[in-house]
C-alpha cells in the first residue's frame, strides 16, 4: 500500500507541476515574477532520504528516466541530476529523522539547486546575458519562497502517513497476538 501511495502522489504532483507551468507560464523577459514548481522532486527527496546511498542513487536514476520520458519528451539532464540530488539528500539522515526543520532545509536547498546550478553553468559559459541578481529576484525568489510552504506541507503529509502506517502496524500486531492467544486457548 505504501508503494501505491507514493506512486499516486508522485504522479499527481508531477501533473500538478506541469499544470502550474501551463497555467502560469515562466516569464523569460524577467519583467515579472515567475514560479517554477518542483513539487514532485521535493516529494521524491522526502520519501527516499531514509534509504541507503545505493538505493537512493538507483531510485534517483529511475525517477529521472521516468520524469524525462513522461514530462520532458526525451532524455535530458534529469537522468544525471536526480541521482546526484538523491545521493546528497541522505547526508544528514540521522539528524533529519529527529528534526523536521533540517529535513525541510535540506530538501529546499536541493530543490533550489535544480534551478541555480544550470543557470550558473550557462551564465559562466556566456550563453545567458542576464545578471545573477536580476535572475534571482525575478525567477528564483518566488520559486524559493513558495517551495518553503509546499515542502513544509509535504513533510507534514509524509509524517501523517508514516504515523498512520505505524498505527496500522501496531493494530495488526495486536490482532495477531489476540488470534494466537485464542488459538492456544481453543486447543485446551
Amino acid at each position: 500500500m505504501k508503494n501505491r501511495f507514493y506512486l499516486i502522489l508522485f504522479l499527481i504532483l508531477a501533473l500538478l507541476d506541469q499544470a502550474i507551468v501551463y497555467l502560469f507560464p515562466v516569464d523569460y523577459t524577467y519583467q515579472g515574477f515567475s514560479f517554477v514548481p518542483h513539487l514532485c522532486l521535493a516529494a521524491f527527496l522526502i520519501s527516499i532520504y531514509k534509504r541507503n546511498w545505493l538505493d537512493r542513487i538507483l531510485m534517483g536514476l529511475l525517477f529521472g528516466i521516468a520524469y524525462d520520458a513522461l514530462f520532458q519528451n526525451g532524455i535530458s539532464f534529469h537522468i544525471l541530476w536526480y541521482p546526484f540530488l538523491s545521493y546528497c539528500c541522505g547526508f544528514f539522515q540521522e539528524q533529519m529523522d529527529q528534526d523536521n526543520k533540517l529535513l525541510l532545509t535540506v530538501v529546499w536547498f536541493l530543490v533550489v539547486c535544480i534551478d541555480v546550478i544550470p543557470f550558473l553553468y550557462f551564465h559562466f559559459k556566456d550563453e545567458i546575458s542576464i545578471s545573477i541578481i536580476k535572475w534571482m529576484i525575478h525567477f528564483e525568489l518566488a520559486t524559493a519562497l513558495i517551495h518553503i510552504v509546499c515542502i513544509a506541507t509535504l513533510v507534514y503529509i509524509f509524517n501523517v502517513y508514516d504515523r498512520y502506517q505505524e498505527i496500522q502496524r501496531i493494530r495488526n500486531q495486536k490482532l495477531e497476538k489476540k488470534k494466537y492467544r485464542n488459538l492456544r486457548l481453543s486447543r485446551k
